[in-house]
């Protein structure tokens, strides 16, 4: 059973070496964050927020040109990557049923925050 403890902790311990190897002194974070209103200033959620890149991301060690999520009950939404370079290009596209699409675009990082205002149909 000890034979089997040290094993599995020198796993451990080589996968979080592995892993803190994989963020390079070349990597950047990037974020792209913000929240998402109506013309009266009250939050919006459910809004599919896009995000679509010039060129590659990485989520762990998936790469990543395209994601969504929706904006949370406060109107956030958050994007979080490893580039490989800065000022890496992007398009924001914000939908939801009863409001005009808003498309905004920029480049991260640094990081970049937003404050949509989306203006109902």
């Amino acid at each position: 059973m000890k034979a089997r403890a040290s094993i599995v902790f020198a796993l451990s311990l080589c996968v979080g070496a592995c892993a803190a190897l994989a963020l390079t002194s070349r990597d950047f974070q990037f974020v792209v964050a913000g929240t998402v209103r109506d013309s009266r200033g009250q939050a919006i959620s459910g809004v599919a927020v896009r995000l679509k890149l010039k060129d590659i991301a990485y989520k762990g060690t998936e790469a990543v040109k395209d994601d969504q999520v929706q904006t949370d009950e406060a109107g956030s939404f958050a994007f979080g990557y490893i580039v490989r370079e800065r000022h890496n290009e992007f398009e924001l596209t914000f939908q939801k049923a009863g409001y005009a699409e808003r498309v905004v675009s920029g480049s991260a990082p640094p990081a970049a925050r937003f404050m949509v205002t989306m203006i109902a149909n």
